[in-house]
């Protein structure tokens, strides 16, 4: 029925990514656990990226820069999994807010991507999943689901990988014979 998707936020533009922004202060982000990261005056765009992506093991949220047109940057934050939230504050200072990610109430400020869980069925059976990428429904079998399908069915036909088995086979035999 539907795809899980990341969320996706992003930022005002600035005119140029590798210019100091003069923002300084902590900013704190999370899907999960929040992590305080430092942004000190001398920062560039990039080096907000880059230190937002030094922490993204932890928060679970990634920073990228896209150059929309000369002279035109945006840095957009991306949850690193599929179904989850950011969350994000400005622990001390502003500077998401002067990067345009958080409005002066606190909220995202441009969202580009809602979060959301994969919704699929089996046999009739409603299942909902924070990825895309299924392997706890059905023992043995992975689904890669890559699209959604309105009132469609699509046939899946599962059996056994001969060709492994005989690759297994023939390793054995290789083996015992050297």
């Amino acid at each position: 029925t539907q795809l899980a998707k990341a969320h996706k936020v992003t930022g005002t533009a600035v005119s140029s990514n590798t210019t100091d922004l003069g923002y300084a202060g902590t900013i704190s982000l999370r899907t999960g656990t929040p992590i305080e990261i430092e942004i000190t005056a001398d920062m560039t765009l990039l080096e907000v990226a880059e230190a937002i992506n030094a922490a993204s093991g932890k928060t679970g949220v990634n920073a990228s820069i896209l150059k929309v047109s000369e002279g035109s940057y945006q840095l957009v934050l991306t949850a690193a999994s599929t179904g989850e939230t950011i969350t994000a504050t400005d622990a001390s200072g502003t500077v998401l807010e002067q990067l345009g990610i958080l409005d002066t109430d606190g909220a995202f400020a441009d969202v580009l991507q809602e979060p959301q869980d994969a919704i699929f069925s089996i046999d009739g059976i409603e299942i909902t999943r924070s990825t895309n990428d299924v392997d706890d429904v059905l023992d043995g079998v992975t689904l890669h689901r890559y699209q959604a399908t309105s009132g469609g069915t699509v046939t899946v036909e599962v059996g056994t990988d001969l060709n492994a088995v005989k690759t297994a086979i023939v390793a054995l035999v290789d083996a015992y014979n050297a």
